[in-house]
Formats: C-alpha cells, structure tokens, sequence
C-alpha cells in the first residue's frame, strides 16, 4: 500500500514515521507552517506554534522569566556550541537563530528509528519593555543558553548579543 501523494516533490508519509491515525494532524501542521512563514515578527507566537505542530525540523524549547532587573531567557540548544547560535533584538523582539547539523553518517548506518531533529530554527519573542542591550548578557553552559536581559528606559538600534562559555 502506497501512503504517499501524487504529487511526487511530496514527502512519502511512510517515510517520515508518521502513525496514519495522525496524518491529517500532520499535513495540517506543514500547510500552516508554510501559510505563517512569511508573516511578520508579529506573529512570531503563531509562527512557532506552526513550526511545533509541522515536526520538522529542529526547534529549541525556550522560557522567558520576568526576573527584578528584566527578563530571563534558557534556551536547551543539545548539541550546539556558542558559535552555531545567533541572538539579537530587533524591533521590540528578542530573535534567536541558528542551525542544528546532522553528523555525518556511513549509508549503510541507517536508523531504525529516530526522533532527533535537525535544521536550521529561528525563534522570536516579543520582549514587553525596551531592553539595555550594553548590560545584556550571554552564556552557554551544557547546552543550555542563559541570557539575562535588563530593562533600559531608553531606545537602542538593534544589535546582536554576544555569547560566552561559561566557565
């Protein structure tokens, strides 16, 4: 039995391990995901829960704490180092990038199964206040990226935020 469309530049459903009870959850998921893509920061919350439900590709699991001097962002970036990782604010939104590579593998080292994912991923967060970008901080410790961000009265151009390793 034949699980892929017609279309032939279509992925085979059967390929990408997919239950067949969830393949219409599935296409849902990738049609919103291509509608949203092209949409604004705005509608970034949107755009990251389009990413979510489509499964593909690799997306890091972030939280935003609202802390005394601003605002406190861990990311869990597996398998990444400080210099894969892109973080900047522009307009009004804190912008988190970068691309997580599949390890080269011999062709005979086929997965039975797997769930790890791969990709390049984009995360925006709206930020609720203007952001001190020169007392901004960075680090990356075990794949966790730590970014305290301090809440400024004044206005900045955009720019990106340097990451260190933490020792």
């Amino acid at each position: 039995m034949r699980l892929n469309s017609t279309n032939p530049g279509r992925r085979s459903r059967a390929s990408r391990s997919i239950p067949f009870h969830l393949a219409p959850i599935d296409e849902f998921g990738r049609v919103l995901g291509r509608l949203i893509g092209d949409l604004p920061a705005a509608a970034a919350p949107l755009a990251n829960l389009a990413s979510e439900l489509s499964g593909e590709g690799f997306r890091p699991s972030v939280e935003l704490f609202e802390t005394e001097p601003g605002l406190r962002l861990l990311a869990e970036l597996p398998g990444l180092t400080e210099e894969d990782i892109d973080l900047r604010v522009e307009d009004g939104h804190l912008i988190l990038s970068g691309e997580k590579v599949a390890e080269e593998r011999a062709e005979k080292d086929t997965p039975v199964h797997s769930e790890r994912r791969f990709g390049a991923f984009r995360r925006t967060l709206p930020l609720p206040f203007e952001i001190d970008l020169e007392r901004t901080e960075a680090s990356f410790e075990n794949g966790v990226l730590t970014v305290e961000l301090t809440r400024s009265d004044d206005s900045e151009p955009e720019r990106r935020i340097p990451i260190r390793r933490k020792d």
